[in-house]
C-alpha cells in the first residue's frame, strides 16, 4: 500500500496472475468521522475534509460514489478514487433492525439469522478472499470468533463478491479458505448481493455487531492497524463486544471503515 499524493487516501497494491490491475479497485476506503477528536482521524486531514464536504454539500465535485451499490468497474477504473465515502452512505444507523438472510455456508448448511436467536449478540462481518486488508486482519478475526463466541456470540462472516469477476472468491475458494484458515464461525456466500444491499456494506471487512433484539450496536473496523496486530491500539470491535456483554452502552457506535469495496456485479 501506498500514500495518496494528496494525502487523503491509501492505495492497494493488488496484482493477479491474470495481470490484471487491482489498484483502482482495492482500494482503502475510508468513512469521514462527523466531528473531529476520534481516535485514529489526524488533526491535520480535517481542513480537507471539511473541504470536500462543504464541495459536496455546495454540488461540487459531486461524483457517484464508488463505494455505491451498481457503480460499474468501468466507473472505478476510468475515475481516480477519492477514498472516502460519508458515514451518511451507511445504510443502517444504530437502532435499526438486522436485515434478516437465508445464505449457504461453506459447509453446505444454509444459514438464517433465526437461526441464531439464541445468541446474546450477532456479529455480521462482510469478508471475501481476496482483499488484502481482509487477510492482514483474518487471524485477528479469527481469535474473536473463538474468544467470543463461547461468550454468547453468533459471528457469520459473508462473501457478497462478484465470483464471475473475482473467481478466488467463489464458494469452492471459500471453503478451501475457511479449512485453511480454521475458521471457527460460519461463513456464507451472498451470491445475489441482495443481503450486502440491506445492510449496506461498503468494503471488506466491514463488521456490524447487533444486540439481544438484534438492533444495530455498533459499526466499524477491527481495529486501527490493519498491517501490524501487535502495533494495534484500539480494539475497536472488540472494545464493543465487551461493552455489549457488559450491558454497558456501546460507544462509538459508528467508526470509519477501511477496506476493499465489495465488488458489485455490472
Amino acid at each position: 500500500m501506498h500514500p495518496d499524493p494528496e494525502g487523503d487516501r491509501s492505495v492497494v497494491e493488488d496484482s493477479d496472475p491474470d495481470g490484471r490491475d487491482r489498484a483502482a479497485e482495492n482500494r482503502l476506503v475510508r468513512t469521514d468521522v462527523v466531528s473531529a477528536g476520534h481516535p485514529d482521524i489526524d488533526p491535520r486531514r480535517e481542513a480537507g475534509l471539511a473541504g470536500r464536504r462543504a464541495d459536496a454539500s455546495s454540488g461540487r465535485g459531486n461524483r457517484r460514489s464508488p463505494t455505491t451499490p451498481g457503480a460499474s468497474k468501468g466507473y472505478e477504473a476510468d475515475h481516480a478514487p477519492t477514498g472516502m465515502a460519508e458515514l451518511a452512505e451507511f445504510r443502517l444507523r444504530p437502532g435499526d433492525s438486522a436485515p434478516d438472510f437465508a445464505l449457504p455456508g461453506v459447509d453446505g448448511k444454509t444459514y438464517r439469522l433465526a437461526a441464531f436467536a439464541d445468541r446474546r449478540l450477532m456479529l455480521v462481518v462482510f469478508w471475501c478472499n481476496h482483499c488484502p486488508y481482509v487477510q492482514a486482519w483474518e487471524s485477528r478475526m479469527v481469535e474473536i470468533g473463538r474468544r467470543y463466541q463461547p461468550k454468547g456470540v453468533g459471528i457469520v462472516l459473508i462473501n457478497s463478491n462478484d465470483a464471475r469477476a473475482y473467481p478466488e472468491d467463489r464458494l469452492e475458494s471459500m471453503v478451501h479458505r475457511a479449512a485453511e484458515k480454521k475458521y471457527p464461525f460460519p461463513y456464507l456466500q451472498d451470491e445475489s448481493q441482495e443481503v450486502a444491499r440491506a445492510y449496506g456494506a461498503l468494503v471488506t471487512p466491514h463488521p456490524m455487531l447487533f444486540g439481544p433484539d438484534r438492533k444495530l450496536l455498533f459499526q466499524g473496523r477491527i481495529d486501527n492497524d490493519h498491517q501490524h496486530a501487535e502495533r494495534a491500539t484500539e480494539h475497536y470491535l472488540a472494545r464493543a463486544l465487551d461493552q455489549a456483554l457488559a450491558e454497558s452502552s456501546v460507544t462509538p457506535a459508528e467508526l470509519p471503515v477501511v477496506g476493499c469495496t465489495v465488488k458489485w456485479k455490472e
